[in-house]
């Protein structure tokens, strides 16, 4: 095990690295060269995609349900060999019309209405909460599985305040990194390289444990398969639904990747040339399949060493670890740490442009007496990512700690697939109006709420689940995971 000293010192020079890098790269774009106007950049950049709900997550479901984690990874892979109709489109209007959010993107197209930017504002807010906090909890779990502290000591205490250290070093961070300074068009140069450099990271740490389990502790990953089809370590999921689960699991995938606010914010607000679409449709969908190459061995490789499928979601740390690679450990937390940095960071910046200028300014216009207030919106940024985060913090520590990486992840993926009739019926329907995607918005928000919040908080204790269990004054008709009498699907 490390010092959880040792661990911090770690964690805060890596994040050094990444801040001076991105301090470069400002500085040079200063200067007049624009070192982020790069295809490359531009394609690692949407790996902010693979977070720990992929790199620790999908090893969790692969162990449990075999390759049913693939319709994740195939559904965006599918979406995005039509980018080059789709995408660009969509980043052609963003210039034409200087959208900074996927927000400001749909109200345009519904005559700029601030009702519609603020319910899509809304929905992004709750409905990214999930999804932050699980990468708090990768990030807290990891510091504790590999930090050590004698009793007593400063480091023991602590060890015990680890998740309120890591909540406050990323609000920190995202302030620094991408909430430094107002900018009109929201692009955020040296983030994205920042966010580039440490999707390779991601990438090397996971190839790396993949490599080692399928080859040092085991002869290759042809051994691997042969025993658990000899052992039946692994039971195969199957059922009269799976077929349904897979086909809404690949549109939840598809929606994902480029409706997830973050999404939006690196394929399209920070997008400089259409062009570097032709580059991410290649490079994107290789750095997937790279990257979860080794999902399946890894799953099934702990399966076979004893471990207990409960713990699946932490295999890619705990099996070096306990078989005394200490370091391939520390550079699978590096790994880990880069996926949710990438994903809090670009996160918080989005939400943070989201709220000033879709919730906050609105208020300040209509009230004239808070227009003082206007000279402080930079301010009021920082104060709201503190705020956010905070909250998406207290999410984990009463929530998603209950929960796998990965059923917490589908339920913001299920928030954001409520934006697509709107964009996409936006996009090629001339007739949408703003009463139909208020209409069509609010209802999906208010369904989401019910069918997938709803349960989470009576699952986790924070509510009685009387209404889980019977449904709303005994109306089993109307239970939350078993809605209008759909008890066969998965919720």
């Amino acid at each position: 095990m490390f010092n959880f000293f040792f661990i911090v010192a770690v964690f805060v020079v890596y994040i050094s690295v990444l801040f001076l890098i991105a301090e470069y790269v400002e500085r040079k774009s200063a200067a007049g060269k624009n070192i982020g106007n790069h295809p490359l950049v531009y394609s690692l950049s949407l790996t902010v995609f693979v977070t720990t709900w992929t790199f620790y997550g999908a090893v969790g479901v692969a162990a449990e349900s075999g390759i049913l984690y693939v319709t994740t990874y195939l559904g965006p892979t599918l979406i995005i060999f039509f980018w080059w109709y789709l995408l660009k489109k969509i980043i052609k209007l963003k210039e034409l019309f200087r959208i900074t959010s996927i927000a400001d993107f749909i109200s345009v197209r519904y005559n700029k209405s601030y009702s519609v930017a603020a319910i899509v504002t809304i929905i992004s807010i709750i409905g990214i909460i999930p999804y932050i906090s699980i990468q708090l909890k990768s990030i807290v779990n990891t510091v504790n599985i590999l930090s050590y502290a004698e009793a007593n000591s400063v480091g023991n205490t602590f060890r015990h305040f680890t998740g309120p250290l890591v909540t406050l070093l990323m609000i920190l961070f995202i302030i620094i990194f991408g909430s430094r300074k107002l900018d009109p068009t929201e692009k955020h140069l040296g983030v994205m390289v920042a966010v580039a450099v440490s999707s390779i990271v991601k990438l090397i740490a996971f190839i790396t444990v993949g490599i080692f389990v399928s080859y040092t502790l085991f002869d290759n990953i042809q051994e691997i398969f042969s025993r658990v089809e000899s052992q039946s370590a692994v039971t195969a999921t199957g059922s009269s639904t799976i077929y349904i689960t897979w086909f809404f699991q690949l549109l939840l995938g598809m929606s994902a990747i480029m409706f997830l606010p973050r999404q939006f914010h690196v394929l399209v607000v920070e997008n400089f040339n259409y062009k570097h679409i032709r580059t991410a449709q290649w490079l994107l969908p290789a750095y997937i399949l790279l990257l979860t190459f080794f999902v399946v061995p890894i799953a099934f490789g702990g399966t076979l060493l004893g471990y207990p499928l409960n713990e699946a979601d932490t295999f890619v740390l705990t099996i070096p670890f306990n078989a005394g690679q200490r370091w391939i450990s520390l550079i699978v937390f590096l790994g880990g740490f880069s996926a949710a940095f990438g994903m809090i960071l670009v996160s918080g910046m989005a939400m943070g442009i989201m709220i000033t200028n879709h919730i906050i300014i609105p208020v300040i216009r209509k009230y004239s007496f808070l227009m003082y207030i206007r000279r402080y919106v930079l301010q009021l940024r920082w104060l709201t990512v503190t705020i956010y985060i905070s909250i998406c913090y207290l999410f984990y520590t009463y929530v998603s700690d209950k929960f796998t990486i990965v059923n917490i992840g589908f339920m913001s993926f299920a928030a954001v697939i409520q934006f697509v009739p709107a964009i996409i019926g936006g996009l090629y329907w001339v007739k949408g109006n703003k009463t139909g995607a208020i209409l069509g918005l609010s209802s999906g928000f208010v369904m989401w709420l019910y069918t997938l919040v709803y349960p989470a908080l009576m699952k986790s204790g924070i509510i009685a689940n009387d209404v889980l269990i019977n449904g709303p004054f005994g109306i089993g008709f109307l239970k939350p995971e078993g809605l209008l009498g759909f008890t066969m699907f998965d919720p």
